[in-house]
């Protein structure tokens, strides 16, 4: 494995995903990439009704915050590769 975040590809084989979901809890608390999230979706454009597939969507934070941009007539996919 070249470094831990190239290892999600076969996060399923490893049999510890514990520590895939903790590296990306630690990821989504460091303020660098709450700002690059905020910004990420701020790009997207997100309004109420949005209808939104995210692919690899990982611990599903992402699809969860564009959940709550998309409201309740909004839909959100969140598909873990």
């Amino acid at each position: 494995m070249d470094s831990f975040a190239s290892g999600f590809a076969g996060v399923d084989a490893t049999g510890d995903a514990n520590s895939f979901v903790n590296y990306l809890d630690l990821i989504h608390s460091m303020p660098f990439f709450k700002d690059c999230k905020q910004r990420s979706y701020k790009a997207l454009e997100v309004s109420q009704g949005s209808a939104i597939l995210e692919i690899g969507c990982g611990n599903g934070v992402d699809a969860t915050a564009l959940a709550v941009m998309a409201g309740e007539h909004g839909r959100v996919i969140g598909i873990a590769m």
